[in-house]
């Protein structure tokens, strides 16, 4: 359990990463070795990856570069069969030391903007494994949520479900769905043309595909690990299912209450780890009104 909550911890350590700037001098040493343009990517660009949530590297080694930078230290870390990238609460090591850290989640192609630096992996660990654990989220302003309620927002505001049994029975979300709202919208025209159900329906066969929906936005949760999340209904599907409550990830915004036509790629049974799964969520949409 203890081992478990570390993780969790971590993985709110690395959206909050995500979410929160950096601003102090160590940025300049960062930028000295950072990507090239080339292979960055965009902050909408930035998931967890699906099915690795959790690093299998060992985090024992020799810290061969250390820098802090907005409440976090990282940690370019040497466990003698290569070189590794770690982040975790502010923490006061040293270059040539020994250490040992506990495990967390990957992601790759992180950028951070703030650094201007785009690391290829990163672990974002739960901290020293010698029992003095970090604070994931030291520097951070939560404004009164807790680092659960925080990730639980960023994951499951999106329709992620955390038990894998319950999401095979359901069309969408086991949590944190936007109630159905009275909505009647003319569905999208054309070949790609689908109705919130119908992407639910057939996310298998459209898994990859772009298609297009008209809905109403019933929420928006922006610059959730570098992107917005919407919810938009359209009055199709069933609540009982969750399938009426389809989630859009898109670099542009959109206000509660717009009708919008959005059009970007189906993916279908997204896994993000950690036990928050979607159904069918559509990505990196285009939106117009």
């Amino acid at each position: 359990m203890i081992k478990t909550r570390k993780i969790y911890l971590a993985a709110a350590m690395a959206l909050t990463l995500t979410l929160t700037g950096c601003s102090n001098d160590s940025g300049d040493q960062a930028q000295k070795s950072a990507t090239t343009p080339s292979s960055q990517v965009t902050a909408g660009q930035q998931t967890m990856q699906a099915g690795t949530p959790v690093s299998d590297t060992a985090l024992t080694g020799t810290v061969v570069e250390t820098f802090d930078s907005g409440g976090y230290t990282y940690i370019h870390l040497d466990n003698g069969e290569k070189k590794i990238w770690v982040a975790m609460g502010q923490t006061k090591v040293e270059t040539g030391q020994e250490i040992s850290l506990g495990n967390g989640p990957v992601m790759k192609d992180f950028h951070s903007p703030s650094l201007n630096r785009t690391f290829d992996e990163i672990v974002f660990s739960s901290g020293l494994a010698d029992g003095a654990a970090t604070n994931p989220h030291a520097g951070m302003d939560l404004s009164g949520a807790s680092v659960e309620e925080s990730f639980s927002d960023a994951l499951s505001a999106g329709g992620g479900a955390p038990n894998m049994d319950a999401v095979a029975a359901s069309g969408g979300s086991t949590k944190a769905v936007v109630t159905p709202q009275e909505i009647q919208v003319a569905k999208a025209e054309g070949d790609n043309g689908r109705t919130v159900e119908e992407v639910f329906a057939q996310a298998d066969d459209l898994n990859g595909q772009k298609v297009t929906v008209r809905g109403k936005v019933v929420k928006v949760s922006p610059q959730i690990m570098g992107t917005n999340w919407l919810h938009i209904q359209d009055g199709t599907g069933t609540p009982s299912d969750k399938s009426h409550d389809l989630v859009v990830t898109t670099d542009e915004m959109a206000n509660e209450g717009d009708i919008v036509l959005i059009e970007g790629t189906v993916a279908a049974k997204k896994d993000f780890g950690m036990g928050y799964f979607y159904e069918a969520l559509v990505e990196k949409a285009v939106i117009s009104k």
